[in-house]
């Protein structure tokens, strides 16, 4: 089997045309109709069904098996070069978060630079679903970012730094202030500034309100820690 039409392969399902598949590839079409021919040979199952138009593909349950299988090793591959190729350069690549990068970078930095490995550090913003890929593909050696209590991260060794409760600001004037506890609808009616779909503490709010049944009915959502 080899490692070229499994690449073809994974394609080809995801685009379900023989000739956009070649075209990605740069070959022709018939090459790609032999790859089907050689995996399947190779394999001793059909993998996919063609109507005789050409124009519907299905995949079969043992193709899916190869895709799901031939895309983790192409995963691995490039995790393969990309480590290689880092473990010959110089450096140290790190990532952060906005959120852990503003509370944790510079104690990070700090214990970096007692090490005597200042010189050597990059450092990178990104969101943390983007830090865990690209730390999965080994393009950072490490990353600080924040994370759900009941998020697994298989494959990731994980050091906790600090972990945080879901408080609720109000200004010290608000008579909500002047409680410990309050029940989640009592705020029912009290416009929310949330963060953006995309950040981590909107998917833990959203989760609360799954959870709950809850809908707040007026809310004002903004991209950044400072506007907030």
């Amino acid at each position: 089997m080899e490692f070229r039409d499994l690449k073809y392969f994974q394609k080809l399902v995801e685009t379900k045309n023989y000739n956009r598949t070649a075209e990605f590839f740069g070959v022709t079409q018939p090459a790609i109709s032999s790859m089907v021919k050689r995996l399947e040979k190779e394999i001793g199952t059909q993998l996919i069904f063609q109507a005789h138009n050409h124009k519907r593909m299905t995949i079969s349950p043992a193709g899916l098996v190869v895709y799901r299988n031939a895309k983790g090793l192409i995963q691995k591959e490039r995790s393969i070069i990309l480590e290689a190729k880092r473990a010959n350069e110089n450096s140290f690549r790190l990532g952060y978060s906005e959120l852990a990068g503003k509370e944790w970078l510079a104690s990070v930095i700090t214990q970096l630079n007692q090490g005597h490995l200042l010189a050597s550090v990059e450092t990178h913003e990104e969101n943390s679903h983007y830090l865990e890929q690209h730390l999965r593909e080994g393009r950072y050696d490490a990353i600080v970012f924040s994370r759900l209590d009941n998020e697994k991260l298989p494959g990731i060794k994980l050091t906790t730094l600090e972990t945080f409760q879901y408080n609720l600001v109000v200004p010290s004037n608000n008579p909500l202030a002047k409680q410990k506890e309050i029940d989640l609808f009592q705020i029912a009616d009290i416009p929310l500034i949330m963060r953006h779909k995309r950040f981590l503490s909107r998917t833990a709010l959203e989760q609360i309100f799954t959870n709950t049944n809850f809908k707040p009915k007026k809310k004002l959502v903004v991209d950044s820690i400072d506007a907030t």
